[in-house]
């Protein structure tokens, strides 16, 4: 036990110890960055730290994504490709179906070229791929197509936009090939043929060509009223315009099935063209030629005396360029001939030294 001397004099620490102290020096201490840590305790904290800031900052970096392999890519290309392929093999059956139907309809009562029929089928096409495109799209999920199953950074990939445009495009380019099929079904002489009997019955004359009926030339038969003036020289001069040469021309004068009063011209030409018949693909512009003859044959009959005095005064004018090319070349060319003289002298020199070498 503590005598009470030693009580005494402990007394006065026990009461500065149960004095309460200020807690900035311990604050103060607790604190890395202070002087009053140790240097090595210092640099252990600040290690500790950095190497967990770098560990948060690990997990919260994305990773690259992974590249798609080749598999991927096909599976992709081939499912972008197939919906393309019904998509375009169905725009151009409407197209061509649509555009010839109107062709036959309209082209014909209002007189449309077969360029503005293409045209409103073309709308047709574009107004059924916005209404059953849909419909081409589930039918090509029906068909149980692999998927590339991408990852979503795969997706948004450039190769894979770039795999996926160039899997639709040829998709759609054979679509549109194997639309052209359609071709094979429709008749594309009936549109014009149609076109060309509207404006004949309108006009009163009917124009009908044939590389059937003659071996070796292009029969047209021509058949129209009486009384129209200039109509047979506005017909031969749209069949020489056209390349071709009349070979034989025949005609007569008959009655009509319909009207007996009413009396009729029927003209039949052989033509040729290059030595041959006409080609089959021009047959319609010869046609359309000399049913505009028939329509206005005074027009016509003005151009052809306007391309005669054309033609005439090109002659002319050839005649003077020549004229006056000749006239030039005899200003510009000078020719110095020898004088008579001079050959009778040399003619004379010849004869002596012959006679010379005879007697000698």
């Amino acid at each position: 036990m503590a005598t009470p001397a030693r009580r005494v004099c402990l007394a006065p620490a026990a009461r500065a110890l149960r004095r309460p102290r200020p807690r900035a020096p311990l604050l103060a201490f607790l604190q890395p960055d202070l002087p009053l840590v140790a240097p090595a305790r210092a640099r252990g904290l600040s290690a500790g730290a950095s190497h967990v800031a770098a560990a948060e900052q690990a997990e919260h970096v994305p990773l690259p994504p992974l590249r798609p392999t080749a598999s991927q890519l096909r599976k992709h290309a081939l499912s972008c490709a197939v919906p393309m392929v019904g998509f375009g093999f169905m725009d151009n059956t409407v197209m061509l179906h649509a555009g010839n139907a109107i062709d036959l309809t309209v082209g014909v009562t209002f007189g449309l070229s077969t360029l503005a029929a293409a045209a409103c089928g073309q709308i047709c096409s574009d107004v059924a791929g916005v209404s059953f495109g849909g419909l081409i799209e589930a039918a090509a999920g029906r068909l149980g197509l692999p998927s590339p199953d991408f990852t979503e950074e795969q997706r948004h990939s450039t190769i894979v936009k770039n795999v996926g445009l160039l899997g639709s495009v040829v998709g759609v380019i054979t679509g549109c090939s194997m639309g052209l099929l359609n071709l094979l079904l429709i008749d594309a002489e009936q549109a014009g043929e149609m076109k060309m009997a509207a404006i004949s019955s309108a006009m009163g004359f009917s124009v009908s060509i044939s590389n059937t009926t003659c071996e070796g030339r292009t029969v047209l038969v021509l058949e129209g009223p009486e009384g129209i003036d200039g109509v047979i020289a506005a017909v031969t001069t749209a069949i020489a315009a056209s390349g071709c040469r009349i070979q034989e021309m025949d005609g007569h004068r008959g009655h009509r099935d319909e009207d007996r009063e009413n009396v009729s011209l029927n003209f039949r030409f052989a033509l040729t063209k290059d030595g041959r018949q006409v080609e089959d693909e021009e047959l319609e512009a010869l046609g359309r030629s000399v049913m505009k003859a028939c329509n206005n044959p005074e027009r016509l009959h003005q151009l052809s005396v306007a391309n005669e005095e054309l033609r005439r005064k090109n002659d002319e004018l050839a005649w003077r360029l020549a004229q006056m090319q000749a006239s030039m070349e005899a200003h510009l060319l000078t020719i110095s001939k020898r004088r008579s003289e001079e050959l009778l002298r040399t003619r004379s020199s010849c004869r002596r030294s012959d006679v010379q070498s005879s007697l000698e």
